[in-house]
């Protein structure tokens, strides 16, 4: 485990259930509605954030079909 992390002042990372191609994705807690959420972080490192572009897509797709329980926040 590892000490405890809050992304965007508003969700607790738990523990880390996977990887992607521009980031690590960890299970994670909105701390205000308790609400079970997958966050996807990149490295501060990185030049250029594949993140930002990589959500505008998901944005785009938002509510197609097969993505009904997809939301972005």
């Amino acid at each position: 485990m590892f000490a405890e992390v809050v992304v965007g002042g508003k969700y607790k990372l738990v523990q880390k259930i996977g990887y992607g191609t521009f980031g690590d994705i960890y299970l994670a807690f909105n701390i205000n509605t308790g609400q079970e959420v997958a966050v996807k972080v990149e490295s501060q490192k990185a030049k250029f954030s594949k993140l930002v572009i990589e959500s505008q897509i998901y944005k785009i797709l938002e509510g197609g079909v097969g993505k009904d329980k997809f939301r972005m926040f």
